[in-house]
């Protein structure tokens, strides 16, 4: 009999994809080829409740809710974008009465986590969490950010989250995974004789790998549009490499995650002069052909990240052959290495003049491009996929 597990993320939808969606379901599908089934446990966030396929990995999708009185309807939508800790006693009772699991991976922390933690020790089956977003180093201000929208609500959901053990998802888990070596780092010091593993993100080889290339004078950024990835730095930056270098274009794909930031970044392109020079292009699905088509044009990816857990994209942007500029913070570091696979920069001023490198030293773009491709081939999902079973089996 081949075994099972649930993952239990918080949203799972194709329309607003991000890195803990690409790594369940990339890790799914390896985990799939290995004789282990997979079942995809989330909210209805942004999609209906029920059962679906995503890529052959069935998904069930359960009704939810912020347990918070009085929140209006535009601090329920800002909770869905941006984080929040919903509850779905219908997700509860699924889990808990799914067939034949053999193990549970969380995705997800809070209320969520409770739930997938009283499950498995009902069950009497081991759990392990995956600290995707950061915990441990998510700066203050961000954690201030995600609070905004209920911190002066009345909390009804409080005597839940205590019956699930939310403040114990860590404690009580199996192992605990990190994607960053500094969260690792700062988990070791946290939980000492815990099993903790470092294991980070990957990259779908076969699908970013590009061998007809058709460069455009094009800066390309993919992330969702959120204060943490720091478009509006990449724009200014972006308009002052232009007043020298006018015939590029800056695109930028994601989802929004914070309405108020789009608009603030719209208002500085208009502000700057730029309007034709950038472009924004939300939520596209992971698989889109536009998607890819972007990868396939640009000549230089940015990531300008004031917080980065780790940044599957830049694996991406490298199997793709394209040269990187990353602010290298958080889990960025751990792969990126200044001047020999990609250009590190700080702050707004430093790229503008890093771009303008690149821009006009084409041997310096292939060179950093081509060892960004050979270093991005030993994340590929198989490879980590490979580690994250040794992990399993030793459960």
């Amino acid at each position: 009999m081949a075994k099972k597990v649930a993952h239990v993320v918080r949203r799972f939808v194709e329309h607003e994809w991000g890195g803990i969606e690409t790594f369940t379901l990339e890790v799914a599908k390896e985990l799939e080829k290995a004789g282990w089934e997979s079942v995809i446990f989330t909210t209805s966030m942004l999609s209906e409740p029920g059962e679906g396929c995503v890529r052959g990995i069935r998904v069930k999708r359960f009704p939810y809710t912020f347990p918070w009185f009085f929140l209006s309807q535009e601090e329920k939508d800002a909770m869905v974008k941006k984080g929040g800790s919903p509850l779905s006693f219908s997700l509860f009772r699924a889990l808990l009465f799914e067939k034949d699991l053999s193990l549970i991976h969380v995705h997800c922390l809070h209320r969520l986590g409770g739930i997938a933690r009283t499950c498995a020790r009902l069950r009497r089956i081991p759990y392990v969490v995956t600290l995707h977003s950061g915990f441990f180093t998510l700066p203050e201000v961000e954690k201030e950010g995600m609070k905004k929208y209920f911190a002066s609500k009345w909390e009804w959901g409080k005597i839940f989250g205590a019956l699930f053990g939310s403040r114990r998802v860590l404690d009580d888990a199996a192992a605990i995974i990190c994607v960053g070596r500094d969260e690792y780092e700062k988990c070791l010091q946290k939980y000492p004789g815990k099993t903790i593993f470092y294991l980070p993100n990957g990259v779908n080889v076969n699908q970013f790998y590009i061998e007809d290339r058709k460069r455009d004078k094009m800066v390309l950024c993919v992330s969702r549009i959120d204060r943490q990835k720091n478009q509006l730095g990449l724009v200014r930056a972006f308009a002052q490499f232009c007043r020298a270098s006018p015939d590029w274009k800056l695109v930028l794909v994601g989802p929004i995650a914070e309405i108020a930031y789009y608009d603030e970044i719209r208002r500085a392109i208009a502000d700057l002069g730029i309007e034709e020079r950038v472009m924004i292009i939300p939520g596209l699905p992971h698989d889109d052909p536009q998607l890819l088509d972007y990868y396939k044009r640009a000549d230089i990816f940015v990531l300008h990240s004031i917080h980065e857990p780790f940044g599957i994209v830049i694996l991406e942007a490298w199997i793709a052959k394209i040269a990187v500029l990353a602010s290298g913070a958080g889990g960025m570091k751990d792969f990126c290495e200044d001047g020999k696979n990609a250009l590190l920069f700080s702050g707004e001023e430093e790229l503008t003049k890093k771009m303008q490198l690149l821009a006009s030293n084409p041997k310096l773009k292939e060179r950093l491009a081509a060892a960004g491709q050979k270093r991005a081939l030993a994340y590929s999902w198989q490879a980590i996929t490979k580690r994250l079973l040794t992990i399993y089996e030793s459960l």
